[in-house]
């Protein structure tokens, strides 16, 4: 089969005004181009962005209802499966996931399907086992959402499913506690192509602030929090620093590093 590649048009002249006022070779300039970025602003927060620039994880709909599943399940002690894709993407968010929980002292478990004996996605056997070894809560990661049959299934044994997920949602979806998948249609979240992984850290951070501030309270207001590093705000539907400014990170690894980094603001 003859295949045809459809370019994109070159733009030389604004290649080589980003190239020139980036500092970036004009291939990076044209990549950039290519990829519908054109002027220096949006430019500079695409290469030099930090975790603050993120959309918020309000913006994710069905976020607050997944926290809250996750919340309950913290505090009575369920236990919680993490089930991953087999691939890099589900791979690498049953990892964040399960050593988040861990981190909150979860009773957390995990799955991933053997790719060649249980192909892709959630299968039923799966749920079964999870189900028989005492999971009241299964949490997906990269996939999930055409699970309509297994999400029933565990509904029928008892336990609850969250779906986070990236692929594109069919016309019937499962009926889980709540599903993250920024394709939905009535999502508002910006970022439409992130990986599944990407879900994953959303929902961490959403969940982590929540157990943050529990454990806040518990310790008799937010008063007794010790702060490091800038306050955070929100601004926007991003995290700032409390003064409205994008905090900066640099951490000086050695004496050496420290010096260079004055000798560059110096101008010397």
């Amino acid at each position: 089969m003859k295949k045809h590649w459809s370019l994109k048009k070159e733009n030389p002249k604004l290649r080589e005004k980003l190239a020139k006022t980036l500092r970036v070779s004009p291939i990076t300039a044209q990549l950039l181009i290519n990829r519908g970025i054109e002027n220096e602003a949006e430019a500079s927060q695409f290469l030099s962005s930090t975790l603050f620039d993120l959309p918020s994880p309000y913006l994710m709909k069905g976020m607050d209802r997944a926290v809250e599943r996750i919340k309950k399940a913290l505090e009575d002690r369920e236990k919680i499966a993490i089930y991953g894709d087999y691939d890099v993407d589900g791979v690498t968010s049953t990892a964040l996931f399960y050593t988040f929980m861990k981190g909150l002292g979860a009773d957390v478990t995990y799955y991933n399907p053997d790719r060649m004996k249980e192909g892709y996605g959630v299968n039923a056997d799966a749920v079964r086992k999870l189900a028989a070894d005492g999971v009241t809560l299964i949490i997906s990661g990269d996939c999930g959402i055409t699970a309509v049959k297994e999400v029933e299934e565990a509904r029928s044994l008892g336990v609850d499913f969250i779906v986070t997920d990236h692929h594109k949602p069919p016309e019937e979806l499962p009926n889980a506690v709540s599903i993250l998948n920024p394709q939905l249609s009535d999502c508002k979240y910006p970022g439409k192509g992130i990986t599944g992984v990407g879900v994953v850290l959303q929902s961490r951070d959403r969940s982590q602030a929540r157990s943050q501030g529990r454990r806040i309270l518990r310790k008799g207001g937010a008063q007794s929090r010790r702060v490091s590093g800038p306050r955070r705000a929100r601004h926007g539907g991003r995290l700032r620093a409390a003064n409205g400014r994008k905090p900066h990170f640099r951490q000086r690894r050695n004496k050496e590093d420290g010096e260079s980094e004055a000798h560059r603001r110096s101008g010397a």
